[in-house]
């Protein structure tokens, strides 16, 4: 009796640090996270409908603040711009291309003292 009260302690704090570690990631996964959805969204296959191009390129505006900076020289785009804008632009942009992925590698997030 006393050891299935262990094993059942043991299990539940398992359980606790594993819910926390789900539920409350750290910032720098949850800077991953919004990176890996940026790839996901910004590709492109060939069959795409212009729906799925909208729902896409509005979800990649979600992933922006009210206002950021953006230059993309190839594009003669710079300055700050609202999220509005970067929906446009994205839209814009996936129109020119048939198909388009996006990946990131030996993604290193590094915090500036606050």
């Amino acid at each position: 009796m006393v050891r299935s009260k262990y094993i059942l302690l043991g299990l539940t704090a398992i359980l606790g640090f594993l819910a926390v570690y789900y539920f409350f990631p750290s910032d720098e996964k949850k800077i991953k996270k919004q990176f890996t959805l940026l790839s996901e969204w910004a590709a492109k296959d060939q069959d795409e409908s212009t729906l799925t191009m909208a729902h896409k390129a509005r979800n990649i505006g979600g992933l922006f603040g009210e206002r950021v900076g953006l230059e993309v020289p190839e594009f003669d785009i710079s300055g700050s711009h609202a999220r509005e804008e970067i929906i446009g632009y994205t839209a814009r942009v996936r129109l020119s291309f048939s198909r388009m992925s996006l990946q990131f590698y030996d993604l290193s997030i590094t915090f500036l003292d606050k």
